[in-house]
């Protein structure tokens, strides 16, 4: 293995992930479709796996704080606060030897919990679903498609 192929294996970079999710309804099933294109090395997962989290985040881009003690006047400031209000990962397929250069596609569903907020977006407050799909892969930074946005209603 060449020191380029090395480093890909140890960054992530052993696959190509990509993610879709269709049907993100509040109470239901999502399904979810995961294509991977395996590089030049042959990739042993120990399993296909998805996360999917909301996060609210506010956004006050002129919040008039108060002044110092004593101080008059206010100051107006940026004020930026997320949280994390969902955080799960759902297994879509158990452990799998991919060749170097195949490609696979695998299929599953994710539950939407039917007490979460659905998407929005107001003019300071957002609720932001997001899902990610990776490969479970020993010794190696896991092979990830990055956060998708994911509306769900």
């Amino acid at each position: 293995m060449s020191i380029l192929g090395a480093l890909r294996k140890v960054t992530g970079g052993a696959a190509d992930v990509d993610i879709k999710v269709e049907n993100a309804v509040r109470g239901g099933k999502a399904k979810v479709t995961i294509d991977v294109k395996v590089g030049s090395a042959a990739v042993k997962a120990k399993r296909v796996y998805v996360n999917l989290r909301a996060q609210e985040i506010v956004d006050l881009p002129r919040y008039n704080a108060p002044s110092q003690p004593g101080a008059t006047g206010s100051n107006t400031i940026h004020v930026r606060a997320d949280e994390t209000v969902f955080n799960q990962e759902f297994v879509i397929a158990d452990a799998q030897d991919l060749a170097a250069g195949s490609t696979a596609q695998f299929t599953g569903e994710i539950a939407i919990p039917s007490s979460a907020l659905p998407s929005l977006t107001g003019q300071i407050v957002r609720v932001l679903w997001q899902a990610s799909a990776g490969l479970d892969v020993a010794w190696s930074t896991d092979p990830n498609s990055g956060w998708t946005d994911v509306t769900v209603t």
